[in-house]
């Protein structure tokens, strides 16, 4: 990758983890009315990372209200993550949910993934869908009980893209989870 997208890419990142409020600790009854949610890009790609959490944590914000949460912080993801790691991590940043955003082949779309658990075990991070064409999956766990709440995909498109063609399909698929209000059922 080119040292310029890379320092934009660096940027854009600084600029979300400013405007998600650091990590300082809140005390549950401060916790704000709206939902709160972490979001997950397991890749090591760093075009794919900023349209898994950076694009898709704005929409829901904007879109939805969802107090929204990048998942720095979390161990190098090249292995997968355990419930241990996203256990503590959601336990310090006080969340309501996960969601968990990858690129896969389109052989992969479908199947159920069961709970959280059940879906961690069965996923580990790619770092290149080798196909020509691929989907952004995206999952959101509700992170107490581990109930699958809501999935999608987006339509077909290039793993090895710029940044632009795979934001495109992130915010696609950002808007319907933001919509469907899933995430707000959980509070009430």
């Amino acid at each position: 990758m080119n040292l310029r997208l890379t320092h934009i890419l660096l940027l854009l990142s600084l600029l979300l983890l400013t405007a998600c409020g650091g990590d300082k600790a809140v005390r549950p009854e401060d916790r704000p009315a709206v939902p709160r949610s972490i979001v997950i890009g397991m890749t090591a790609d760093a075009v794919q990372l900023s349209a898994f959490e950076n694009i898709f944590a704005n929409i829901l914000r904007t879109e939805g209200e969802v107090v929204c949460l990048i998942a720095t912080g979390l161990p190098d993801l090249s292995a997968g993550i355990t419930m241990e790691t996203l256990n503590q991590a959601a336990e310090a940043a006080h969340v309501d949910a996960v969601i968990i955003n990858r690129m896969v082949s389109e052989s992969a779309r479908g199947g159920d993934a069961g709970g959280l658990t059940e879906y961690l075990d069965q996923i580990t991070p790619v770092r290149r869908v080798e196909e020509a064409r691929g989907l952004i999956e995206s999952r959101a766990f509700d992170i107490t009980s581990g109930a699958l709440l809501w999935s999608g995909w987006s339509d077909a498109v290039n793993p090895r893209g710029r940044l632009q063609d795979l934001a495109k399909e992130s915010t696609r698929v950002a808007e319907k989870l933001a919509k469907s209000r899933v995430l707000f059922q959980q509070q009430e």
